[in-house]
């Protein structure tokens, strides 16, 4: 299974679907916000390498649900919850008190991560 920014094939069930998309949303942000950030600034560090990392969970939990080592469920809740974990941090390094949130405007894309 490849990784790529087209949608995910409507063979994938809802949920799983669902997570993929929000991860490659938050995915194609990071990757947008790197650039825009301001080295110096704390949050700089922790984005680095945020987008490719996304592509690697996501990519071996839909090989393992693709192998059927877990089900439907257990890899849209593994997803999920990765990307749940990584947006917390985010909004606190975003959020509108930090200078850096006027100058970084954080809108995420609808590109996706797996090929159908």
């Amino acid at each position: 299974m490849q990784l790529s920014t087209t949608t995910p094939s409507p063979l994938y069930p809802t949920a799983l679907r669902q997570e993929v998309r929000r991860a490659a949303r938050l995915s194609h942000s990071l990757a947008v916000l790197v650039d825009r950030v301001d080295p110096r600034d704390a949050c700089f560090v922790w984005l680095l390498g945020r987008h490719d990392e996304i592509h690697a969970i996501v990519g071996g939990v839909m090989r393992e649900w693709s192998e059927g080592r877990i089900d439907e469920r257990r890899a849209a809740e593994r997803i999920g919850t990765y990307v749940r974990d990584l947006e917390e941090p985010l909004q606190a390094f975003f959020h509108p008190s930090r200078a850096s949130a006027a100058t970084v405007p954080f809108r995420p894309h609808t590109d996706t991560l797996i090929d159908g």
